[in-house]
């Protein structure tokens, strides 16, 4: 029932791409938008789409919590083929659209209740594994060589691997606790200095590239700077103060980008 529903799913979110031209050849849409904001160019027919699933997802993911996996996978499944079949027999942009939008939120309650019941249906133990081929075995908890630099950069930061591995794939799932990571243990709280611009930006310096955030919690924000290796307050640009929402004398938290410069 999972896998019908889950090749269902693949169906209408790739359906944009195959109805699309027939959408365009009835004179329904067309290929461009007339104006930023006009309803009847093709990438509107992709938009009410995809405002379904966000308003799905966010709005009525939590309903499996609520009323169970099964009843909601279900639903949601019944949901998106009825209004697909009523979305088919507009004859209008507004119909369509307005159709498609609806069976978007049926797809984005299942996208997220079908990857948390197969995960909760998953066994376990390793009982399974022994009634796989070697060579299938001989992979699981492993990256592909091109993969192999990415996990090193993890681990690096303090990331190490449990056991526990991807639903779908088998590649390890390497975690840590906030604080273990090495750019969070390694990361100072400095005051801010407002330099000047740089004459000369692509001049030849010793700085390195740090991380700088400023300490706010509704107004994070976070960017890449270059700045000495070793500073007691930080240097900023006044564009990257304005980015960040700071000015003289306020606090950041920065962190060297590279471990070897830490």
């Amino acid at each position: 029932m999972l896998s019908l529903g889950g090749a269902f799913e693949y169906y209408d979110l790739f359906l944009m791409g195959y109805v699309g031209p027939g959408l365009v050849r009835s004179g329904l849409f067309t290929a461009g938008s007339a104006s930023l904001f006009g309803l009847s160019g093709l990438a509107t027919f992709v938009a009410a789409t995809f405002a379904g699933l966000f308003a799905g997802t966010l709005l009525f993911s939590v309903a499996a919590d609520r009323f169970g996996r099964r009843a909601v996978f279900t639903w949601s499944l019944l949901w998106y083929t009825a209004a697909t079949c009523v979305m088919a027999m507009q004859t209008s942009t507004g119909g369509v659209l307005l159709w498609r939008a609806i069976t978007g939120v049926g797809i984005g309650v299942e996208l997220v209740t079908i990857d948390t019941y197969i995960a909760e249906l998953m066994p376990r133990q390793p009982l399974y594994v022994a009634y796989l081929p070697e060579d299938a075995q001989a992979v699981i908890g492993q990256v592909h060589r091109s993969t192999l630099p990415a996990r090193k950069l993890l681990e690096q930061e303090g990331m190490h691997y449990e056991g526990y591995v991807d639903i779908f794939d088998a590649g390890p799932t390497v975690e840590c606790f906030r604080d273990n990571i090495d750019a969070v243990r390694r990361s100072h709280v400095l005051p801010v200095t407002l330099g000047e611009e740089d004459p000369v930006p692509d001049s030849l310096t010793d700085d390195v590239p740090w991380l700088v955030s400023n300490r706010k919690f509704e107004d994070y924000r976070a960017l890449v700077t270059a700045a000495p290796a070793r500073v007691d307050r930080f240097p900023l640009l006044p564009y990257a103060a304005a980015a960040l929402g700071v000015g003289e004398g306020d606090s950041v938290r920065a962190v060297p980008l590279s471990p070897r410069d830490r």
